[in-house]
């Protein structure tokens, strides 16, 4: 328990006690030398009550308020990391325009909603893909090693008592749906970097492209955009990051 909290119930305790005292008995007046109205002594331990109890409160709600803010910038470094990973590895886009659409796709979308995936609906993934995906790849060194996502905020966030308060109820819904995507992603790393390069890499390449486009891509940029979005930018540490992003889908 935190030591300010401990000061306040013990504050508590003693104006308790002090109201339980019978301040007319003959040993009160030894020990002062004057008798003690009661009726003041209940004014002042009502009034000091009330002030612990208003300390606790707003201790409270500042412990509450800087756990939010940790909980936030946990995980949008650690989707910002994961982005940065993957940045233009598997496919190119305008970020701009895709930003913007999938900001005025969270406008559409209620609070309690789960986000939009290509998984959905054949056809919706035919709509998504035309408008994002099926543009010119960027040469890949697909020779390459890749490295696996970073997940450990986001499995600590899916069962944490105090991720529901994190921005809103979307981003608590779709955090399972994230995390699911980016284990199946990071099995495929795994996958990919175990086999025979030169014999095989370039096929599993492919795969493992649009598995990422599938399961992982707009998860991943729906949650980076939504925490943005409905996010205060006085709760982030790097705050010009947040603006500049702020900008780009306004």
């Amino acid at each position: 328990m935190n030591i300010k909290i401990r000061f306040i119930i013990m504050i508590v305790l003693s104006l308790i006690i002090a109201l339980l005292i019978n301040y007319d008995c003959p040993y009160c007046y030894r020990v002062f030398g004057f008798y003690v109205r009661r009726e003041i002594i209940h004014i002042f331990v009502s009034f000091a009550t009330v002030g612990s109890i208003f300390l606790a409160y707003k201790q409270w709600r500042q412990e509450l308020e800087f756990q939010k803010k940790t909980d936030i910038n946990g995980l949008f470094e650690e989707l910002r990391h994961n982005i940065n990973i993957i940045n233009e590895t598997y496919l190119s886009f305008d970020k701009k325009v895709f930003f913007k659409s999938l900001s005025k796709q969270l406008d559409m979308m209620g609070d309690k909603k789960i986000y939009t995936n290509p998984t959905d609906s054949k056809e919706l993934q035919n709509k998504m893909w035309d408008e994002f995906i099926k543009k010119e790849m960027p040469k890949t060194r697909w020779k390459l090693r890749y490295m696996p996502l970073r997940d450990t905020y986001i499995q600590k966030a899916v069962s944490s008592k105090n991720i529901f308060s994190l921005s809103n109820n979307r981003i608590f819904l779709n955090l399972g749906h994230l995390y699911f995507s980016i284990t199946r992603y990071n099995f495929n790393i795994a996958t990919f970097n175990s086999i025979e390069i030169e014999k095989d890499g370039r096929e599993f390449f492919n795969h493992m492209r649009n598995e990422y486009v599938l399961w992982l891509h707009f998860r991943l940029f729906f949650m980076y955009i939504d925490l943005i979005k409905n996010t205060p930018t006085s709760y982030f540490v790097d705050d010009q990051e947040i603006e500049n992003i702020k900008n780009l889908i306004s």
